[in-house]
This record gives C-alpha cells, sequence and structure tokens, in this order.
C-alpha cells in the first residue's frame, strides 16, 4: 500500500552529527576520481570499497559487503550506509550524517545541487525530503506503477523518475511489464512524460543535460535525445548500432555512450567507446576494448573510463589514453567518477 500525503521521518539534520573520518587527509586535485573495487570470484560478490584517489594518493571513503551507491555534489561525496545517508567533505576530510531514515528502505537517492533536498526511492514510490525541516512528501502517491532512480536537474527546478509499469499490446492477453521516465517540476508541481521511442521496451540509463533542457536515454538499442519545451524527440544513433549508457559532456557539446557494430564490417558486439559531437554529427571511436563506466571531467576535455583491463583516461585535446589503475585478479572496478 502506498504511503499517502505528508509525513514526517525520523531524521537527523545537516551538521547535527559530524566527526573526523579516520582516513589521511588527501590532497585531492582537478584529476582526482572515486571508484568502487569489489571482490569477485566464482559465485562470490562482495567486500566493495568506495575509493578517491589524486593519482598517487587512494583512500577509502566507505566500505561494505554489499552494493554501494554513491553521489557527487558540488566535489563532496553522499553515499548510503544502512538507514543513513553521508556526506564526506574531502578538503575537510569531514564525515556528517545529514539524514537517518529509520522506517522506510531507501533503494536509490539524489541530492538535491544546493544540498536543502533528498529524492529517494523505496522501491515503489518517490519521496521529497527537506533536509532542514525533515518534512517528506510522497510525489508519486497517486500514480500508477512503481518509482526509483530519482535524477535532479542540474539547476534543481526538476527531478528525472524512471516509472515501471505494465502496458497491455494490442493483441496480447496479458500486459508488458515495461517502464518510461517521468519529469516532475518542482514549481508547477506537476509530471510530464519523456517521450519514448517504444512503448513497450523498457528504457534504460538516462540522464540530463547539463543546461537542463533535455533527457538522454538508451532504450530498443539506441540513443535518443528528448528536447523538455518542444518534446522533439531524435534518435543519434544507427539502427546499425547497438549503444548503450550515455552521457553528456560537462560542456554539453559531446556525448559518450558505449557501441556495438551490428553491420556486416562491424565489431561482433565488443563495446567501443564513442564520441558524439551534438554540433556536427560526428562520431569518434575512441577505445578498442570492451568498456562499461564512463565520467567527464570539469573542462569536458578528459574522459576517465572502466575496462576489465582496469581504469583509463582519454584526453580530447592530444588524443592519447593513459593507464590510472591496473585491475588485480578477483577485483571488479566500477562506477568511476571525477571529483569535480
Amino acid at each position: 500500500m502506498k504511503i499517502q500525503n505528508l509525513i514526517i521521518l525520523c531524521v537527523t539534520t545537516l551538521g547535527l552529527i559530524s566527526c573526523s573520518n579516520d582516513n589521511d587527509l588527501l590532497n585531492y586535485n582537478d584529476s582526482s576520481f572515486l571508484y568502487i573495487k569489489t571482490t569477485t570470484f566464482d559465485d562470490y560478490n562482495g567486500d566493495s570499497k568506495l575509493l578517491l584517489t589524486n593519482g598517487n594518493e587512494t583512500i577509502p571513503i566507505h566500505i561494505s559487503n554489499g552494493r554501494i551507491e554513491y553521489q557527487i555534489v558540488n566535489s563532496k561525496i553522499f553515499y548510503k550506509d544502512g538507514f543513513d545517508i553521508i556526506e564526506f567533505n574531502p578538503s575537510t576530510n569531514q564525515t556528517q550524517i545529514i539524514t537517518s531514515l529509520t522506517n522506510i528502505q531507501i533503494h536509490s537517492f539524489n541530492v538535491s545541487p544546493d544540498n536543502k533536498y533528498l529524492a529517494f526511492s523505496d522501491y515503489e514510490d518517490i519521496f521529497l525530503l527537506n533536509l532542514e525541516t525533515g518534512t517528506t512528501e510522497n510525489l508519486t502517491v497517486n500514480l500508477e506503477g512503481d518509482f526509483r532512480l530519482p535524477k535532479w536537474s542540474p539547476n534543481g527546478n526538476s527531478i528525472l523518475i524512471r516509472n515501471g509499469i505494465p502496458i497491455v499490446r494490442p493483441g496480447d492477453p496479458y500486459p508488458t511489464a515495461t517502464g518510461n521516465f517521468k519529469i516532475f517540476s518542482l514549481s508547477q508541481e506537476s509530471f510530464q512524460d519523456v517521450e519514448m521511442f517504444d512503448l513497450f521496451a523498457s528504457p534504460g540509463y538516462a540522464e540530463w543535460s547539463p543546461d537542463s533542457e533535455m533527457i538522454i536515454y538508451e532504450q530498443y538499442q539506441g540513443v535518443f535525445i528528448f528536447n523538455i519545451s518542444t518534446e522533439q524527440l531524435k534518435r543519434i544513433t544507427s539502427e546499425e548500432i547497438v549503444a548503450t549508457n550515455p552521457k553528456f559532456s560537462t560542456n554539453g557539446e559531446l556525448i559518450s555512450y558505449f557501441s556495438s557494430d551490428l553491420s556486416d564490417n562491424g565489431n561482433n558486439w565488443q563495446n567501443f567507446l564513442t564520441i558524439y559531437n551534438t554540433e556536427n554529427e560526428t562520431r569518434t571511436v575512441i577505445n578498442n576494448s570492451y568498456s562499461y563506466d564512463v565520467s567527464w571531467k570539469k573542462d569536458s576535455n578528459e574522459i576517465l573510463f572502466c575496462t576489465g583491463n582496469g581504469i583509463f583516461t582519454y584526453s580530447l585535446s592530444n588524443e592519447t589514453i593513459t593507464n590510472k589503475i591496473n585491475s588485480e585478479q578477483s577485483t571488479y572496478l566500477n562506477s568511476v567518477n571525477f571529483l569535480n
């Protein structure tokens, strides 16, 4: 049963609990990045560590025997630990609990750009928690389906939400479990649907453009851009390409995604990091090894990405790839992000 209307949760407000991190202070720079290192062998997958490195030194931010979810907002790191959402400030080496939600299970969360709100999902609904007052509102209580993966727009005015919903295809006796995306506007307190290329194919990864005017997402083996104001949908990959994990550069001029060419002269499902120029609509394949994670540097001139061999950077100015971290036996490296 969905939780109705406005509720009050047990909240530890920002700044009430603060303590020093046991780690040594890391002298981070604009090339510092985070990643998750997980022990994996046979059927075991655990002992995950969220690590921050400046290229010379590496410190653990959080260690868990389960899945780690984290977010970077204004160079601060937020992560979930049980019922707590915790903020770590690398510049001061301070850790503080920003909220404790003891009567609801958080499955995905996102802190607003101004650090005043927390949007989170319990796998059924999306809640909006005011970190200053401690009040929480169920945004999706009157909507059909389940809701997860909230993402704040860069300007902090809207939230992108994944909606799982069963739809009956014409001629089918039973509904198809599929999904779409909705945008919740805080000022208008209303939802807008993101147009889907295929109503019966569940979309994958989605994110905002840096100017908060577009949504980019993957669906049905392609990458699509939805303009929020004009409600126009554009496909940027051909039907001969399987494309996943699209991300805008920080200046919004480039888009990275992973692609496999299915044409007769294609690469047989290998997953290549590809850069798409939004102005001239050209594409450049960056590396020839299987990639699965990527992050853009603040100046949009460098990309951080993962492969099975480790973590690498690609410089757009001199077109060189540099190995940053080698993978180790029985470990899995993922979730790379520049601290920015």
